[in-house]
């Protein structure tokens, strides 16, 4: 059994392998004319296609770039975001990915400092870059700067102040959350997961969803630099690694102190210190987004084994193991929003299966508990369009509900 589970991994491995080589080959092309000639026409016309809107709000020490993609039009949950930032004492920056309408634009900046419309290229590091660049000039004045994006709904109900957390802490940079810290195990291998922290390891980056930064970086004309120089694309993977990974880099690499909010180096011992049926529930609500081989031994795990019987220890470590594949906002956002004070709350799992949609709803109907009703609705409304525009990855949820 051992030896067909080692062939099976080793084949999947290969072929994952193949599959990563043909795609880098197959796209090569088309990323050398992107870096030298994409991006260049981007900024040379930037002032053309972009479109400014001044808000009524006057420019602060502190500062937020708000990223927002409002692809269903701008919603409840995007001014509950504005109102935190500037209950806090941020002046927010908003930038869209996509055009607005008059009355969307109107009502942002009402609530902001600016609005900047930008055509939608480089994901969230390409908005990120703009507002930076319409700040550079002031930049070195602000005690400050917080980068957000709408792909988290946020702050959730009951959770714990990221803003006043990361004021406090003390750090250079700080984050929500990171990622890839601990070494992968293929799911089979689940048993060999060794969680220990290691922010050396190569792809190691801290979420690009909520990221701050104090004036001491904000200072160093190379924080600047960075952005100016940062290749843009329209390759999800190569913004990750040019835009997650790059800016974890050089924030490593020039010395600045460091920390998410919630650091995860204690999970181990927050699993153990939970109810069998607590732990359970972890394991039934994991989200497995692309991440197919770890969904796929989840469902012949809990079909082969009675989960109320199993041995808590191989749970335990299957969460972990998760986590290290998935990321923890990801992977446990049932266990971050219940038990541990998360104020984030990722929204591609509404779209990324029927086991995700059904965790999403079990987390809306969490937080109307806690008395939310703009966020759950939200959650809702976006569970029930993948299921009524029949999303290929929801379509089993139709038939499962």
């Amino acid at each position: 059994m051992s030896n067909k589970m080692s062939l099976s991994t080793f084949g999947r491995k290969a072929r994952r392998e193949v599959r990563r080589i043909g795609l880098q080959l197959n796209n090569l092309p088309y990323r050398l004319f992107e870096s030298t000639f994409v991006q260049l026409h981007y900024d040379l016309t930037k002032s053309y296609r972009t479109q400014t809107t001044s808000g009524r709000m006057e420019l602060r020490d502190k500062c937020a770039v708000y990223l927002i993609y409002p692809q269903d039009g701008v919603a409840a949950s995007h001014f509950l975001a504005l109102d935190y930032l500037a209950a806090s004492g941020y002046a927010p920056v908003v930038v869209s990915n996509l055009p607005l309408t008059a009355e969307a634009r109107r009502a942002l900046a009402e609530k902001s400092h600016v609005v900047i419309e930008r055509p939608n290229f480089g994901y969230d590091f390409g908005g990120y870059r703009d507002g930076i660049l319409f700040l550079k000039d002031r930049l070195q004045g602000l005690q400050h700067l917080a980068l957000l994006n709408d792909s988290v709904w946020f702050p959730l109900p009951g959770s714990y102040d990221w803003l006043k957390r990361m004021e406090r802490s003390g750090k250079d940079f700080w984050a929500s959350i990171w990622a890839w810290a601990v070494p992968k195990r293929e799911p089979e291998d689940f048993r060999r997961i060794d969680w220990r922290i290691d922010k050396t390891r190569r792809h190691f980056h801290y979420a690009s969803f909520a990221l701050g930064f104090s004036g001491k970086v904000l200072r160093d004309a190379g924080f600047a630099q960075f952005w100016r120089s940062l290749r843009l694309t329209s390759d999800k993977d190569l913004t990750v690694r040019r835009g997650e990974m790059g800016l974890t880099r050089w924030i490593l690499h020039n010395g600045y102190s460091h920390a998410a909010a919630s650091e995860m180096a204690d999970l181990p011992s927050i699993l153990s210190s939970l109810s069998d049926r607590e732990v359970r529930r972890v394991f039934d609500e994991l989200i497995s987004v692309n991440d197919p081989d770890m969904s796929a031994f989840r469902r012949q795990y809990a079909a082969q084994i009675d989960v109320r019987t199993a041995d808590r220890a191989d749970l335990e470590k299957i969460i972990l193991c998760s986590v290290a594949r998935q990321g923890a906002s990801y992977a446990i956002a049932g266990l971050l929003t219940r038990k541990l004070g998360f104020p984030f709350l990722k929204k591609s799992p509404c779209t990324a299966g029927p086991e995700s949609a059904r965790v999403m709803l079990a987390i809306a109907n969490h937080l109307s508990w806690m008395g939310d009703s703009c966020i759950s609705s939200e959650i809702r409304a976006q569970v029930e369009k993948a299921v009524q525009e029949n999303v290929p990855a929801v379509q089993e949820f139709r038939l499962a509900s």
